[in-house]
């Protein structure tokens, strides 16, 4: 491209620019003095203004710009910005019929809004869902999708100062009422013992404990919710592989998990270990039972017997010192003995 079509290209755009819009000159004295282009001294010639945007000022407003376009002139300047007032700007779209809206003619430029991620405040952070909850980001919410930053902040327009937000329903303020009271009354113990409503809580609520979570605790233990709701989780990816035999109950023990992982590399009697472990894993059956439905005398009677044969074998593996936690899964059961 050639500077003269460049130049032929710029004369266009402004013969476009002054059709679209009459340009009309303004007098020092802020007066709309005739069309642009009439000014007697051609030298210096007057300020030149949309007509829609020179009505659109006030007299002195006017006054002002063509004064500074006057005495800058009077130095041998040719082009002198505007007042702030005064600006022309090309303004995007007419809001009426969407065609480009001319220079001056006071449509308002539509502004792109700035995206914007809202942050959780200090102490909470946001579920996958997009609800806001109080606490410290645990890993295992992580790993469910928790993120600091809103997932639905295009669909909100400021982030409400209250936990669990999105589509609370009425069970989750009657769960938050029930848990608010509990903690008020200082009744710590309701986490404390390890039942199928508070393992059925773990996997429903994303930070624990939580009000809302003590909440729904204590309504299971009456019988108000969660009657139907089934506590099977998979916990394949806790259990381990003991020789040929595949373990159903580990997850209860991480000592047990630890220990038997690599056994293979700890004992010379393979087949010893395999009926430790198994053994092991029925100890763990009767305590999830125990925890979830209660036990009986009975019950712990059992355990007990199984402890001791689970004991004797490891002390023939030359393990008694690394099977210290079986006494504690047998207390366990005891606890739960009504």
């Amino acid at each position: 491209m050639t500077n003269q079509d460049i130049k032929n290209i710029t004369s266009e755009s402004l013969r476009d620019w002054f059709k679209k819009e009459k340009w009309v000159r303004i007098s020092t004295s802020g007066d709309i003095a005739g069309p642009c282009g009439t000014s007697k001294n051609k030298k210096n010639p007057d300020r030149c203004l949309p007509a829609a945007k020179a009505r659109s000022l006030t007299k002195a407003q006017r006054a002002a710009t063509a004064r500074k376009k006057k005495e800058a002139g009077a130095k041998g300047k040719t082009v002198v910005k505007n007042t702030k007032a005064a600006t022309v700007r090309k303004e995007t779209a007419n809001p009426q019929d969407g065609k480009a809206a001319p220079y001056g003619s006071g449509y308002k430029p539509i502004k792109k809004m700035k995206k914007e991620t809202k942050e959780a405040p200090a102490g909470h952070y946001f579920t996958k869902s997009g609800n806001l909850v109080k606490g410290r980001m645990s890993a295992d919410a992580k790993e469910r999708g928790a993120r600091k930053s809103d997932p639905k902040d295009k669909m909100r327009s400021k982030v409400p100062p209250v936990t669990q937000y999105a589509e609370m329903t009425k069970e989750d303020l009657h769960n938050l009422i029930v848990g608010t009271i509990a903690e008020l009354k200082n009744e710590n113990t309701i986490m404390e013992k390890d039942d199928r409503c508070t393992r059925i809580a773990k996997r429903k609520y994303d930070t624990w404990p939580s009000a809302y979570a003590s909440g729904a605790v204590v309504r299971c233990r009456r019988g108000e919710i969660w009657k139907g709701v089934s506590e099977e989780i998979d916990h394949s990816e806790t259990e381990i592989k003991i020789g040929d035999y595949q373990t159903k109950h580990y997850h209860m023990c991480p000592g047990a998990k630890s220990l038997y992982q690599d056994i293979e590399d700890k004992v010379d009697d393979m087949d010893l270990a395999v009926r430790t472990a198994k053994l092991q894993d029925a100890l763990f059956a009767l305590e999830m039972t125990a925890l979830e439905d209660g036990a009986t005398e009975a019950d712990l009677d059992a355990a007990q017997l199984i402890a001791d044969q689970i004991m004797a074998m490891a002390e023939m593996m030359g393990l008694e010192k690394e099977h210290n936690y079986i006494q504690g899964h047998v207390d366990k059961i005891k606890g739960a003995v009504e």
